[in-house]
């Protein structure tokens, strides 16, 4: 699939910021110091962006769809613990759904980690899982924080689950240049990008500051309305639930 002529990758960022450095539009022209300071801005940039904050009854974190994928776990018999990916930023909502083919219910709502392990302490069963819960995997510092995932009762066959999860973004590559979020949120990377320039510099009040936020909000309202509005019949009498999108305003993290 062919990539929209007008979104931004990593060589329009490095030649965007570097000028805003003053250190030219070509970055094959730059000592290695200064490609690193300038790579380090645009980090600093994308991660304003994949977290900006909402104002919505109190601060809030305004989760982006296209940061939001579905996985599958295929479970093996007599196993109950499976990794979850290494960019998993949690899930999006707490059900792991079994494959269409299969007449199991989801497994709705994670439990304590304490309730399923006290579980199969008493009775250490094996069948279709219904339960299922989150743990930290120990962290040495050679790789970020890394999650698994528990099930109760331990599988006893071959059962394929989807979940929806919250990824953390990786930082720009040659091999990988373009950011996530497509052409429609290009200027706002951008401004993003030049904003932490901006901090770097020591003009935390610049123009790019003041930029950034007027395009993360219409970012965020564009990202907002390819959500549902109806969430179909779950009210009383089957009246559809309606999500309320008025009055809300957005700032950017500072970092």
């Amino acid at each position: 699939m062919a990539e929209s002529t007008l979104s931004i990758g990593r060589p329009e960022l490095l030649a965007e910021v570097g000028d805003l450095l003053d250190l030219g539009r070509t970055s094959t022209d730059w000592s290695a110091t200064d490609l690193a300071r300038v790579e380090a801005i645009i980090k600093a940039g994308l991660r304003r962006f994949y977290v900006p904050r909402a104002q919505l009854a109190g601060p809030v974190i305004h989760h982006w769809s296209f940061l939001q994928p579905v996985a599958t776990i295929a479970t093996v018999a007599a196993d109950w613990e499976y990794d979850a990916p290494d960019d998993f930023g949690g899930l999006v909502v707490d059900q792991f759904t079994f494959s269409a083919a299969s007449s199991y219910a989801p497994i709705k709502g994670l439990v304590p980690l304490e309730h399923l392990l006290n579980m199969k302490a008493q009775s250490n069963d094996s069948g279709t899982p219904h339960l299922a819960a989150l743990r930290v995997k120990a962290h040495t510092g050679a790789a970020g924080q890394r999650y698994e995932f528990v099930f109760y009762p331990i599988p006893d066959a071959i059962y394929t689950l989807s979940y929806q999860y919250r990824v953390n973004p990786n930082a720009l590559s040659a091999s990988y240049p373009y950011p996530k979020g497509g052409m429609v949120h290009a200027e706002t990377i951008m401004e993003a990008c030049k904003a932490a320039a901006e901090d770097y510099l020591g003009d935390t009040m610049g123009i790019h500051h003041s930029l950034f936020q007027d395009m993360l909000q219409t970012s965020i309202e564009f990202d907002r309305s390819l959500e549902p509005t109806n969430l179909g019949n779950y009210g009383p009498h089957d009246e559809p639930v309606e999500i309320d999108r008025n009055n809300v305003t957005f700032e950017g993290v500072e970092y």
